[in-house]
């Protein structure tokens, strides 16, 4: 007998909400670490302003903290899922998010704030649990 697909229940809406908020909360609470278990090993982003796409999780690692970056704090982060849905093992979030970041620079403190939308797709794995597998965002609110 062929086993049908599973289908994308109420808990796994929750579920991916969840990892949705998880990776804000990662970032704010300094943890990469965290942020990048939330991503599946083939994850890929497709970053604002037409950068190329960064393929898996090293890539994705060495995107977010370069070798010599200038150590910053994620202090805002916020995503709001304006819609989640899904079908089997892949579900779909998309919505708006805004974040502010800080840092020391070279002139003493900075700053940085930004708002955009952003889509994300996730992969249940062979555990039940879901990852992100896609990211895709823009931030056409530069304050």
């Amino acid at each position: 007998s062929t086993d049908a697909p599973r289908s994308f229940q109420p808990a796994d809406a929750v579920a991916v909400r969840t990892v949705n908020e998880a990776y804000a909360a990662a970032w704010v609470a300094n943890d990469s670490a965290a942020v990048m278990a939330l991503f599946t090993d083939d994850a890929v982003l497709i970053p604002h302003h037409g950068d190329p796409p960064v393929l898996g999780r090293d890539a994705i690692r060495a995107h977010f903290w370069p070798p010599g970056f200038v150590p910053y704090t994620v202090t805002r982060y916020r995503m709001t899922p304006t819609e989640v849905q899904g079908d089997g093992a892949l579900a779909v979030a998309w919505g708006r998010m805004d974040l502010a970041l800080s840092w020391e620079g070279q002139d003493g403190p900075a700053s940085y704030e930004n708002a955009g939308n952003y889509l994300m797709t996730f992969r249940r794995d062979s555990a039940e649990t879901w990852r992100i597998a896609r990211f895709i965002w823009n931030d056409p609110d530069v304050r």
